[in-house]
């Protein structure tokens, strides 16, 4: 074995300055041959000390190889031999001496040069650079796409404010224009009412020289006033609460109708509404559809105003054609009463007291703690009063019909004469189809001298609907 190492061992050949070693080749039996070369180049010296100094170091530089590679062939040599012995002692197979083969070649082979790794890393880094370049550049055109869209969107916004505005304003113009026209239309229609007023009252007067020609809010305001004075006289003084006492044996069936609600289990509203229309029953009874002239105290009996109001009913039995008549007599007689200029009229008073009096079972006993009370109630009976005969008065002294008409129990409802202020039904509070149940307060109607066929409601009736 050590002769057949010897034999496999390469001539070695030394040039002295200028090659140090040509070749080295090493022969194994069923190994691949390995050679290495090692080589300088000639080179040329300029003469002095620095050739000497030159020479120097390729001398050591030389000697350092020779060494290295004396050093590499007795390592080689031994793994050799290491493989030599190991195949008759063992009886490996070819794969095993393969494999230490192939361990020795790669333990032969040369070592990685650190540059060339760092220019492989470089180069790793680089073309990841250029990936990630590129996808910049994607993402910049991207970009760029986008902000083209949104310069384009940010146009047509422009572009459609502007059409905005220019339209806003056109409508502003148009407004102000228009509010103009309607300031000048508004200014050239209360001219012609005016006119128009002036020329209807000219023809008025002349078709007739008796009564009155009023505006209609000259009779519907205060018939709101005083249907508002009887809700605020029920709610302060007249409450449900208190248990009607016993009633006198002069007292009249209406009365007695009356009070019997509070027998009927009525709740506090109920009755509060029945109160309501009790006391516009007895003022329309007494005042708005009672014939005054405002001549009761004209003489201590007053028996020129009982005679011109029997006067008048006798009148309306035989009315029929002959109604314009009628209240010409009765505008005329009425303006005729103010010229004899006729004390105040105290049926005002009267009809305070009848109030008064029928509502008196339901007030509290008269106690000086209730003394105030009283006389405020009083006071707002006597104002409600005189006001209806002022109204009275105004309405009859007209030559337009205006009467106060009230619905009846029992009716169908209507809307066109009547609003549904309270419903007493069970189940929907649709007023529509209902049947009245009592009237609150009723209706203020018009029939037109010049149109006296015309039914004209200037105000509807108040009333609660039941089943």
């Amino acid at each position: 074995m050590a002769g057949r190492s010897a034999g496999g061992r390469s001539s070695e050949r030394n040039i002295s300055g200028q090659e140090i070693i040509e070749a080295h080749t090493i022969e194994m039996p069923n190994v691949k041959t390995v050679e290495y070369h090692t080589a300088t180049q000639h080179t040329s010296y300029t003469a002095g000390p620095l050739k000497q100094m030159l020479d120097q170091n390729v001398l050591e530089i030389r000697q350092e190889i020779e060494r290295g590679v004396n050093e590499l062939k007795v390592d080689f040599h031994n793994q050799v031999q290491s493989i030599h012995i190991s195949i008759p002692s063992q009886g490996a197979s070819g794969s095993s001496i393969s494999s230490t083969v192939g361990t020795l070649w790669k333990s032969m082979r040369p070592q990685s040069d650190p540059a060339e790794e760092e220019i492989e890393r470089l180069g790793v880094k680089c073309r990841k650079l250029k990936t990630e370049i590129g996808d910049l550049r994607e993402d910049n055109e991207k970009l760029k796409r986008e902000r083209g869209r949104w310069e384009r969107e940010q146009k047509s916004i422009i572009y459609q404010d502007s059409e905005e505005n220019a339209r806003r304003e056109q409508a502003i113009k148009r407004s102000k224009e228009a509010e103009a026209r309607s300031a000048h239309l508004e200014q050239q229609n209360k001219k012609l009412a005016e006119q128009a007023a002036k020329f209807r009252s000219i023809i008025l007067n002349q078709t007739s020289s008796s009564g009155e020609a009023i505006d209609d809010s000259r009779i519907t305001t205060p018939f709101i006033d005083i249907r508002g004075q009887i809700q605020r006289i029920v709610f302060k003084h007249y409450s449900p609460v208190q248990k009607p006492r016993p009633l006198s044996a002069s007292a009249t069936q209406k009365q007695r109708e009356f009070f019997d609600f509070w027998e009927q289990g009525l709740s506090q509203a109920q009755l509060k509404n029945r109160t309501r229309a009790v006391i516009f029953e007895l003022l329309n009874e007494n005042l708005l559809s009672h014939p005054c002239f405002g001549l009761d105290d004209f003489e201590p009996a007053g028996q020129l105003e009982s005679a011109l109001a029997g006067f008048e009913v006798a009148l309306g039995s035989v009315s029929q054609g002959h109604e314009s008549e009628i209240i010409e007599w009765r505008t005329r007689t009425i303006k005729c009463a103010r010229l004899l200029n006729a004390p105040e009229s105290t049926r005002p008073e009267k009809v305070a007291e009848l109030i008064w009096s029928f509502m008196a079972p339901i007030l509290p006993p008269k106690t000086p703690a209730y003394a105030d009370a009283y006389e405020d109630l009083r006071e707002l009976l006597l104002r409600l009063c005189t006001c209806t005969l002022n109204l009275t008065l105004l309405m009859r002294g007209c030559k337009d019909n205006f009467k106060c008409e009230t619905p009846k129990a029992g009716q169908d409802f209507a809307d066109e004469d009547a609003e549904a202020q309270v419903s007493e039904r069970v189940g929907s509070q649709d007023a529509e189809g209902s049947k009245i149940a009592f009237a609150l307060a009723g209706a203020i109607v018009k029939y037109p001298e010049n149109r006296p066929e015309d039914r004209v409601i200037l105000e509807k009736a108040h009333v609660v609907v039941k089943d």
